[in-house]
């Protein structure tokens, strides 16, 4: 992961600004079909700008280019070097990370405790402290699902008070556990 940082930043040494934005755009969809102009603003770059280097990428085949009349779309390429570079300038997105981070500011929450091993799709959670009924749990399902909606990861989330996470953890009724948040006691 390191590695994969130290090599974008060096290849950005090199590489426009602009071009470098570009690729990682592409990266994080794949197969999203992008209009010049989607991308243009998306980017916030000048049509013209965003154009040049659409064609460029297309001519290269790191892009896929689509016709349709006078519309073109472009994708991410499915040749060797296109996936190549996808692989290089994909960023790694951490949905649990982003959940803790959001969570972080709830007053009621006290832990989250993951369970099991997370997937590439999902991880199951549960959320200590006293939420259920309060604000706070539509909160946290608003979260979840933005979580879903944007980076196509699933958090199943079991809500418990602080006593009940207690007696579950005391009679074994928990498995394989691990607390990945704690709030800092102040």
């Amino acid at each position: 992961m390191d590695e994969q940082r130290d090599l974008v930043r060096a290849l950005s040494l090199i590489m426009e600004q602009r071009t470098v934005e570009l690729l990682k755009m592409f990266a994080a969809n794949p197969e999203k079909l992008w209009y010049l102009k989607e991308a243009a603003d998306q980017l916030e770059i000048p049509m013209a700008s965003a154009h040049r280097i659409l064609l460029g990428f297309a001519d290269k085949k790191v892009l896929d280019e689509s016709k349709a009349g006078r519309t073109r779309l472009y994708r991410m390429g499915t040749g060797k070097e296109a996936k190549i570079l996808g692989g290089i300038f994909k960023e790694e997105v951490d949905p649990l990370g982003i959940f803790l981070k959001q969570i972080s500011s709830l007053r009621q929450v006290e832990q989250v405790v993951l369970q099991g091993e997370p997937t590439k799709t999902r991880a199951f959670i549960i959320i200590v402290g006293n939420i259920v009924g309060t604000l706070e749990i539509e909160q946290v399902k608003r979260i979840i699902a933005e979580i879903r909606h944007e980076q196509g990861f699933t958090i199943v989330p079991t809500p418990m008070t602080k006593e009940n996470f207690r007696n579950m953890l005391d009679m074994g009724m928990l498995g394989d556990n691990k607390i990945i948040w704690q709030k800092e006691k102040g």
